[in-house]
């Protein structure tokens, strides 16, 4: 583990002020923790204050356009840690203890919150003026390059949306012998620009997205377009609300084989308005069998390609965008790392079929506050009875916060931990879930026509999966499904029934075992070491094309090779007709 995405993130960051959109994400659970400060029960030390606050130690996200900021831990106060003269203020002593405990977090700022009475969360001046002063000195202790900023949460509910609203504001500031000091007439706290968040996301067992007091359309807000035609039968399920609701995401889908290429297809025809394909393999003839909406005349594009065209002719939605990376989520090189991409993202959908892929997405879900939907299938036969063996399963599950990871779920595992690698990162190695496992005694296996293994698939096994992820999906963004939010399911495929995974209580699991540490990740965003590195089996790939890209340009085919041998001969007979002497062409 080379730690080269981090490096490269925190070198080549964007702040707020210059990506594309800006966010603010917090668990569920830390928000559950913040809330109890800013709404407290009669006989804590804050109630009956007329505004309460608290401080925050937040992490910078940051995705190819999109910049987040994620609250990792709110630093509690305790009595006379906040009071009201006027205007609500942070003793000395607390900000001092936030300071210490966000320099315990690499990479960390603060962030200061504290409520408005009414139901508008506009900043007022001297709300600004003291955002200045706090905030410029607490990036004099921690650092210029520290994530800062101040926020606002509203008592009652909008009239108009019927949820409390935020105000977010990031802060820069331009400080003596920094690289902004360069070429500036002034540094100092009246230099402090702020830009407004257009979303707060709440990840939890659901994710929600709640508006700002600059909320933006699409998935950079909290709403995106809908076509009430061509949205009716959905309309009446979820209303026009849960339309926009699920319109207002943005997808990525790794891996677009069987699983993934349906997926592409339900994502667009649900409504909703971004997608972010990411894949470096290339349709061939072989994999026609499963994937859905591909023709003859795709073999060899790129698959995402393919899943961009199948999904943008099927899309609902009149602002429907997809987006083609070719490029691989694991691999470390900047000009096909495809994690940025992802970042930006408001949930992804893993159809990629290695436990390396796996492991790094449970690792995001919780570091970036990003939830990671997974299924895979798993087809054992049984020679002796010509059918499957018990154990043939499909495994779906959600990781992030309030859901147990996949590690715990049984959906990746280490190999030889010895050798610091997981179980399939070879690219020889056993594929893992998602692919028919074992042949017939003397059966060949399956190839590509390259000589390479290929293990069987089958696009009907493929098509539960993808479905049940995009009922997922579904439970997540929308919610009309409590019930079905989380835990693993299995589908026992002998035996056609669907159950949930259980723990060794036989109880529904819906945490992650004992000594599980996934949780340290939480919020750690750009600074928490994601396991990058050169992906063997994507480099391969693009190598082979590369090669065929050369030959093609070098070796003229058939049709070329015809056209030249016709104008030769053409050329000759004319070179003969033009030396010939007076006295031949007479004759």
């Amino acid at each position: 583990m080379t730690g080269a995405y981090r490096a490269r993130a925190v070198g080549q960051k964007s702040p707020p002020s210059q990506a594309a959109e800006f966010q603010f994400a917090l668990s569920e659970g830390t928000w559950e923790t913040l809330d109890g400060f800013l709404k407290p029960p009669e006989g804590h030390h804050l109630h009956g204050l007329p505004e309460r606050g608290a401080i925050g130690i937040i992490t910078p996200s940051t995705g190819d356009r999109r910049t987040t900021y994620l609250l990792q831990k709110v630093v509690e106060p305790g009595p006379g840690d906040v009071y009201f003269d006027g205007q609500l203020k942070f003793h000395p002593d607390y900000t001092l203890r936030s300071i210490n405990e966000a320099a315990e977090v690499p990479g960390a700022g603060l962030i200061f919150i504290h409520t408005h009475p009414g139901s508008g969360a506009t900043p007022s001046v001297p709300d600004k003026i003291a955002d200045k002063e706090e905030l410029y000195d607490i990036g004099l202790n921690l650092g210029s390059e520290v994530p800062l900023a101040a926020g606002i949460v509203t008592d009652r509910p909008n009239p108009e949306t019927g949820q409390r609203e935020w105000s977010v504001r990031a802060y820069e500031f331009v400080y003596p012998n920094s690289s902004k000091a360069e070429g500036k007439r002034r540094t100092g706290e009246e230099t402090g620009e702020f830009t407004h968040a257009t979303a707060v996301r709440v990840v939890g067992e659901r994710i929600k997205k709640l508006p700002t007091i600059r909320n933006a359309t699409g998935p950079a807000g909290t709403g995106g377009a809908i076509d009430s035609e061509a949205q009716d039968s959905t309309v009446e399920l979820w209303g026009e609300r849960g339309q926009q609701t699920l319109a207002g995401f943005r997808v990525g889908v790794v891996g677009l084989g069987g699983v993934g290429s349906l997926l592409a297809e339900q994502l667009a025809r649900l409504g909703v308005e971004e997608t972010v394909f990411v894949d470096f393999d290339y349709l061939e003839r072989a994999n026609l069998n499963r994937s859905y909406g591909a023709t003859a005349d795709d073999v060899g594009k790129p698959k995402v390609e393919v899943a961009k065209k199948v999904a943008e002719r099927s899309a609902t939605n009149p602002r429907f965008t997809a987006q083609a990376e070719y490029g691989s989520v694991v691999e470390e090189d900047e000009e096909y790392a495809c994690l940025p991409q992802l970042l930006d993202c408001d949930v992804i959908i893993n159809a990629a079929d290695t436990h390396w892929v796996r492991y790094l997405l449970d690792e995001v879900s919780h570091a970036h506050l990003i939830p990671v939907l997974d299924g895979g299938t798993e087809l054992i036969p049984n020679d002796d009875k010509d059918e499957l063996d018990i154990g043939s399963r499909s495994l779906i599950s959600a990781t992030g916060p309030g859901h147990p990871c996949l590690e715990c779920t049984g959906h990746w595992f280490h190999g030889d931990e010895e050798e610091g690698v997981i179980h399939d990162r070879e690219p020889d190695a056993a594929r893992g879930a998602g692919y028919v496992q074992g042949l017939d005694d003397g059966e060949e296996p399956a190839d590509d026509g390259e000589g390479d293994e290929r293990a069987p698939s089958v696009a009907t096994n493929n098509g539960l999966v993808a479905s049940l992820l995009a009922l997922r999906f579904q439970a997540l963004a929308v919610g009309i499904t409590s019930q079905a939010l989380v835990g693993s399911q299995e589908y026992d495929a002998l035996f056609g029934t669907v159950d949930w995974q259980e723990d060794s209580n036989n109880e529904k699991r819906i945490t992650c075992k004992e000594g599980c540490d996934r949780k340290e990740a939480l919020a750690r965003g750009d600074h928490y070491e994601l396991p990058t590195e050169p992906d063997p089996t994507f480099r391969k790939v693009l190598e082979e094309h590369r090669e065929d890209d050369q030959q093609q340009k070098t070796t003229p085919d058939a049709k070329e090779q015809t056209e030249r041998s016709v104008f030769q001969r053409f050329t000759a007979y004319v070179g003969r007709l033009v030396n010939r002497s007076p006295k031949e062409s007479s004759q």
